[in-house]
């Protein structure tokens, strides 16, 4: 049997704690169990499976301390990585008492047969809906549910026993972070009334512990939902809201996968029931607008209060940390906030400079600390006004506090600012989304005048960017001169909610967003710094090892790939990848990928290790790859004279053209220097579009860069978003709701996003880029697109979705790359539509040969059928050719989109298929001057349409596309071929 290690963190209590670990051999169930009020939710046989966390709410009313079991039972299933368990006990006084992890069980690479969700609830529904709607059976296919899943009780347990000192009587929280695979059981060694928190997410409905269940709904604002989730046809589940007298109030019945009911006119410092019957194994609970603890009994649900604190000015919090902040709020005198400094003119004039750019002059603070509202009578007491545009007036304040300048800022460390930090800060705090999420997600709900998944108290266990607790810059900032300037207590108070923030982060599991781990690991790192605080530390550089560890996090996507046949395992899209990116919405992402490495190098600074290193000398090889100057010669401000190929991403319409890189990190990452050129600096290597000998390099089986005679071209041959990624458009049914068609892909872009084309792009030496694809539209791609006559889904998101449009590159291709023979193979299946595409693209020096077929597996008939070859319109002319006679073709000025929008501008996208069709059997794509470029030779004439050049932002390249026309009536097995050459041109002479 193997010996289990257990990984004991540094305890902050009084005293250091150790935890052991056991296998379990049988169940233990304390005999006042179910006797004893509120003891119904523990018991080894009371299992709870959280999305994430679970915070058992324990209220201690001797407060002499007791011993902690619990069992831990691992699925094994949808988790791939190593899936360690946390525990922590905070005390009624918000000092952490406990602490542990429990490592993973040594069991890794899940159970792909049985994997039929997601751990995440919003990638987990739009799995199963999208299967729902178009699998047989409404079922994910080759997948079978775990028999685990309704007996977990039958799977193997370990034992961790945890001792919690003595803090007083009162609210014992017990945070445990684990993940999807886990089945939890908690038992005190004596009888101590306990409520369920689910912490992030929704809380999963494991046996039947919430048949009935009681909730307090505090005197706070707003209104309440309460919701059920399911994964399972039939949808089967009911809820019922009743009275503190079991008197029915309202009730739903499952006509979706996501039943809701809403409230806007309970009595408030009441104590409910909620009745949910017919739950099965992945049936969750969601809910808002009260703290969202559930306890076995009315009694013990008024005792608990959902873990909330009223003063006698009726504010509340959910810790003790609150009320000693308002306290000092409340007693704070003015002239404690006077800061009358005098000091030379010269001084004034000194500039102080902060992070970000953020500067404030000495002589400016005056006027500064005048804006603060010092009202206390108010609602806006401490706070700045809000600015439009620049930095934020508290982030100038930490400025004028925290910096020396040499020790000739007269302002540094002046009590009176150090108690205007927090004075400013404390609205925030109070409310500051700690270690149990309460604030930021239980509270203030308002019942929405348009009934969605996200307006129906919908419950996810994403973190976000932990940008929340980006205010411990003021701390931070105060470090140095707080204890002087404020009490003992007060300054505790400060502290604490960080280091709840940075406890509720341990065992983060954020793998599959690429710079959520990196923002929040970016907060801790602050939070580190301002608490010194070493087991905050020591976690960052486990996260570090995690992140660096190539394909720790294994397989999110539940469905196989072409791609995965072909290599004969499934491919990493989760965490990091041999590739050197980490996943974005399960692939390459340029816009996030550049983000993280931003992020995780400002980590790297503070905490230097090799691995980071190693990641960004994968990635850093990769970035520069794709990438290509804007013209002939080599950038010299790689940021505006640089561009890539977006229709790879998997995410965005962006591929950042700044390296975020360490500077320092220049000869141990490969072509760094390229991107920070300096003056009688020789690079090490060249750009690879800019080699001269020919090669054929791949990374990872999935990216392609082909440098033949003067051609440089990359094409992209790994798996491609699926389609159930995007599936989240609404259709209400009654008191519930289904998704039933797509989404489009948000940033402004047009569909689904990830359009990889047969040629992503093509770079011509001496010219510059040619043919260039985007991830704008199906039409800015090189793919075959088309519309059907009618919409090809039951719902779609209007702002951003054309229901009717199908295309090739939405479709899982079958891939075939033969290096020797340089050539592509490429076939694909266009979902919902029964066509079917095949490529042969084959490269030889100066020569592009693509041979391209459109085959009707049914029969078909559409509205239109077309293939696109999109065109790189910077300084380019484009000439269209009919039986050896040219003309020049009008392109417009290219339009520049708004950079950042959620949803594209329908008029200017209109726009762009205005121009008169023409017929032509060869493209001229030239230099401005018509000297030249690359000629597209058809084997045939056909009917074109131009598509108006676009850029997304004014620095990025501008990007058009030629739109050729096909049969859009097929006969089942009927085919369209159609094949092309492109060759260097050049006009005579040149």
């Amino acid at each position: 049997m193997r010996k289990y290690l257990i990984a004991g963190m540094a305890m902050l209590a009084a005293a250091a704690l150790f935890c052991g670990c056991r296998t379990g051999e049988r169940a233990e169930v304390p005999e006042w169990r179910g006797k004893a009020p509120g003891t119904a939710y523990l018991g080894d046989d009371v299992l709870w499976r959280p999305r994430e966390n679970l915070i058992f709410h324990m209220m201690d009313q001797q407060g002499s301390g007791f011993k902690l079991r619990f069992t831990v039972r691992d699925l094994n299933t949808y988790v791939h990585a190593p899936a360690p368990v946390f525990f922590q006990v905070v005390g009624p006084d918000d000092r952490i008492l406990a602490r542990a992890f429990l490592e993973d069980d040594g069991v890794t690479g899940g159970d792909f047969a049985r994997q039929d969700g997601h751990y995440d609830p919003y990638a987990d529904f739009r799995y199963r809906q999208f299967h729902r709607a178009n699998s047989p059976g409404g079922v994910p296919p080759e997948k079978e549910r775990s028999p685990y899943l309704e007996h977990p009780e039958k799977l193997p347990f370990r034992v961790v026993e945890l001792e919690v000192p003595a803090d007083g009587p009162g609210l014992y929280r017990v945070l445990v972070t684990g993940r999807y695979d886990h089945f939890i059981s908690m038992t005190p060694d004596r009888p101590i009334p306990t409520g369920i928190h689910p912490g992030t997410g929704p809380l999963n409905l494991a046996g039947n512990h919430l048949e009935k269940s009681f909730f307090y709904l505090p005197d706070t604002p707003g209104d309440v939902a309460l919701a059920l989730s399911e994964e399972t046809l039939p949808y089967a589940g009911k809820l019922a809201l009743r009275d503190g007298e079991g008197r029915l109030i309202r009730e739903a019945e499952a006509d979706g996968f996501y039943t809701f009911l809403f409230f806007d006119d309970l009595e408030k410092g009441r104590v409910y029931q909620l009745d949910i019957a017919n739950a099965n194994a992945g049936m969750g609970l969601h809910g808002a607008g009260f703290p969202f603890v559930f306890a076995p009994d009315a009694e013990t649900a008024k005792l608990l209060a959902g873990g909330l604190k009223f003063d006698s000015r009726k504010r509340y919090g959910f810790h003790d940390y609150v009320a000693t902040l308002n306290r000092w709020r409340d007693g704070v005198k003015p002239e404690e906030l006077a800061a009358e400094v005098a000091f030379p003119p010269e001084i004034g004039k000194l500039v102080l400079k902060g992070r970000e750019n953020r500067k404030i002059a000495v002589g400016e603070v005056a006027a500064l600390l005048a804006k603060q509202n010092l009202d206390p009578s108010g609602p806006d007491y401490g706070t700045f006004p809000a600015v439009k545009k620049g930095p934020k007036l508290v982030n100038l304040l930490e400025i004028a506090a925290g910096e020396p300048a040499e020790g000739k800022n007269p302002y540094y460390g002046h009590p009176a600012l150090i108690r205007r930090l927090l004075l400013a800060r404390i609205p925030q705090l109070v409310k500051l989304s700690a270690a149990y999420r309460f604030d930021g997600s239980d509270l203030g709900f308002r019942k929405p005048e348009q009934v969605g998944y996200f307006t129906a108290g919908s419950r996810s266990n994403w973190y976000g960017l932990g940008l929340d607790a980006e205010h411990v810059s003021s701390l931070l900032a105060a470090k140095e001169h707080a204890a002087a300037a404020l009490p003992a207590e007060v300054l505790e108070a400060w502290k604490t909610p960080y280091r709840l923030w940075a406890s509720g982060r341990f065992n983060m599991h954020a793998g599959e967003v690429a710079n959520q781990w990196g923002y929040n690991t970016n907060i801790l790192m602050q939070i580190a710094e301002a608490l010194d605080d070493p087991a905050i530390a020591a976690e960052i550089r486990r996260f570090q090892r995690l992140v660096t560890t190539v394909g720790l996090y294994g397989r999110v996507n539940p469905d196989a790939t072409p791609f995965d046949k072909k290599r004969g395992k499934l491919d990493t899209d989760c965490g990091l990848t041999p590739s050197g990116y980490m996943p974005e919405q399960l692939g390459f992402d340029g816009e996030y990928t550049c983000e993280q490495t931003m992020l995780w190098g400002w980590i790297w600074r503070k905490f230097p290790d090799d691995s980071t290193v190693k990641w960004f000398n994968a990635f850093n090889t990769l970035k520069t790859h794709l990438t290509l100057p804007k013209g002939a010669e080599a950038p010299q401000v790689t940021f505006s004279q640089t561009c890539s190929p977006t229709d790879l991403n998997f995410r965005t319409r962006y591929m950042t053209h700044k390296n975020h890189q360490p500077p320092e990190m220049i000869g141990k990452v490969d072509y760094l220097d390229l991107w920070f050129p300096q003056k009688g600096r020789k690079s090490a290597k060249p750009w690879p579009c800019l080699e001269t000998a020919e090669f054929v390099r791949v990374i990872d089986d999935k990216f392609f860069f082909m440098n033949s005679g003067d051609f440089y071209a990359i094409l992209y041959g790994g798996p491609r978003e699926p389609r159930w990624s995007n599936w989240g458009a609404e259709s209400l049914r009654g008191d519930s709701l289904n998704f039933d068609g797509p989404n489009g892909m948000g940033y402004g872009g047009w569909g689904t996003a990830n359009k990889p084309g047969g040629i992503s792009a093509l770079y011509l030496r001496g010219v510059g880029p040619v043919v260039f694809g985007q991830n704008h539209s199906v039409m800015d791609s090189d793919t075959v697109w088309g519309r059907a006559k009618q919409p090809l889904f039951a719902a779609w998101r209007r702002e951003d979705c054309d229901p009717r449009i199908f295309a090739a590159c939405y479709a899982q291709p079958e891939v075939t790359f033969d290096a020797a023979a340089k050539r592509y193979r490429l076939t694909e299946k266009i979902p919902y539509v029964p066509l079917e595409v095949n490529r042969t693209i084959s490269f030889a020096p100066d020569t592009v040969r693509v041979e391209a077929g459109v085959r009707a597996l049914e029969d078909f008939s559409g509205a239109e059928l077309n293939w696109s070859l999109p065109f790189f319109a910077d300084n380019r002319r484009v000439l269209a050719g009919l039986g050896g006679k040219f003309r020049v073709l009008e392109i417009p000025e290219p339009q520049v989109t708004p950079s950042r929008p959620r949803f594209p501008d329908a008029a200017l996208e209109k726009a762009r298929c205005t121009a008169p069709g023409f017929r032509a059997d060869a493209i001229r794509l030239l230099d401005r001057h018509g000297e030249k470029g690359v000629e597209v030779k058809f084997d045939a004439p056909g009917e074109f349409r131009l598509l108006n050049p676009i850029r997304y932002r004014e620095v990025a390249p501008a990007g058009g596309a030629l739109m050729r026309k096909l049969p859009a009536e097929l006969k089942k097995g009927e085919e369209v071929k159609f094949g092309y050459t492109i060759t260097a041109w050049r006009s005579e002479g040149k």
